[in-house]
């Protein structure tokens, strides 16, 4: 354990400007806040820009409620209040507080990175306020801690939700008094970071839980910054499957008009960073300069139909048929696997057969065989027997 340190009579100092030294200290991560637009040279072709579109390093927006955030976060950067980001894991959370960086009076200075769920209880005074050498065994030289190496710039603490309770109360003084006390050190250090938070989890059902503090809530989340989902920002999706499949602006690749219809198909659970570690990969695993839609590996890309005029239910009715047939037309085990409930799986093959019958369904879609799907939908025993009668051969 850790000696304690009396502050019954504090005294504060004022630290000296700072150089944090990165290879000493490689846990913090250091983010280079320059627009990528800046590095490309004159001579290099570059690729169409949309003129509606907005780009700030990676963060590319071309969608009405990803520019109105853009806006609101340029305007909350003029203050130094304290900034709550929600929003779900790989929407874009630290290119919103890299943007407020850099949009602040604190842009030359240092923008420090720090992933709270990734801090052990038992080095966090140590990563966030520093030690002395020889304030405990191992502590082999003197250690700036994050609130140090942050101090007149910016700090932004990722997933401050997974913070255990008892840590919370530690970093709340240091946020409200703006006082941090190094391990082994016997005076207070005065520092003046930006404080940045974000949050893959409402913070307010984790007070409801009593898992975060609401006094420590209060002081992050002066300003609320909320960022949608990618599947909720459905035009920003081809702009920045471009930027990742050329990352340098020069026109290497393209993508073929199936492989668009899949990325704009496809839900993206995963958000902006599920669809760069795709694109990474297709481009890993490319034939040529085109990507083709199944070199992009999403799930339903075996079900994709080549038509151009076909729509996302006809994607999606592709899906669920394909599903069925693995299923042996058993609509319990498909349902299952679609993770939706019999009964609407049901619906759906009705309005299919429905859409078979006008006509209107992609002729790839019809079959005459006994067995399809929509032969069969009348008679839900004779489908559970057929089912009974597969499963027994295996």
């Amino acid at each position: 354990m850790l000696p304690t340190q009396s502050i019954a009579t504090p005294r504060t100092r004022r630290l000296p400007d700072f150089k944090p030294d990165v290879e000493r200290n490689s846990p913090v991560q250091r983010v280079d806040v320059e627009p990528a637009t800046h590095r490309h040279s004159k001579s290099e072709p570059r690729l169409p820009v949309n003129p509606g579109a907005q780009s700030s390093g990676e963060l590319i927006a071309v969608s009405p409620c990803m520019l109105n955030l853009i806006e609101r976060a340029k305007k909350a950067a003029a203050s130094d209040a304290s900034i709550l980001i929600q929003g779900e894991t790989g929407s874009g959370k630290e290119c919103i507080a890299l943007l407020l960086h850099r949009e602040s009076a604190r842009a030359g200075k240092a923008f420090v990175a720090r992933n709270c769920s990734a801090i052990p209880a038992n080095l966090f005074e140590s990563e966030m306020f520093g030690h002395k050498r020889g304030a405990f065994t191992g502590a082999d030289h003197e250690r700036h801690g994050s609130f140090v190496e942050a101090d007149q710039g910016t700090l932004f603490l990722d997933e401050i939700a997974d913070l255990e309770f008892d840590l919370q109360t530690k970093l709340l003084r240091a946020i409200q008094e703006k006082i941090i006390h190094p391990v082994g050190c016997d005076r207070d250090v005065q520092v003046s970071p930006r404080i940045i938070c974000a949050s893959n989890k409402d913070l307010r059902e984790c007070i409801r839980a009593k898992t975060f503090r609401e006094d420590l809530f209060y002081r992050v989340a002066t300003i609320t910054l909320n960022v949608p989902p990618l599947r909720q920002r459905h035009e920003d999706i081809l702009p920045l499957a471009h930027h990742f499949l050329n990352p340098q602006g020069k026109a290497m690749h393209t993508f073929s008009p199936a492989a668009e219809r899949v990325l704009l198909a496809y839900n993206w659970p995963g958000n902006v960073r599920e669809l760069r570690a795709l694109i990474e990969q297709a481009l890993i695993f490319a034939e040529g300069r085109e990507i083709q839609a199944e070199e992009l590996g999403i799930p339903f890309v075996c079900n994709l139909p080549d038509e151009k005029s076909d729509s996302l239910q006809d994607v999606e009715m592709r899906h669920i048929l394909g599903v069925m047939k693995k299923c042996y037309q058993n609509k319990t085990e498909a349902a299952k696997i679609l993770k939706i409930a019999r009964s609407t799986l049901v619906l759906k093959m009705h309005s299919y057969q429905n859409q078979s019958f006008a006509g209107r369904m992609p002729q790839s879609a019809v079959s005459t065989d006994a067995a399809h799907p929509f032969n069969q939908l009348n008679d839900d025993s004779n489908v559970e027997e057929t089912a009974h009668d597969h499963s027994s051969d295996l």
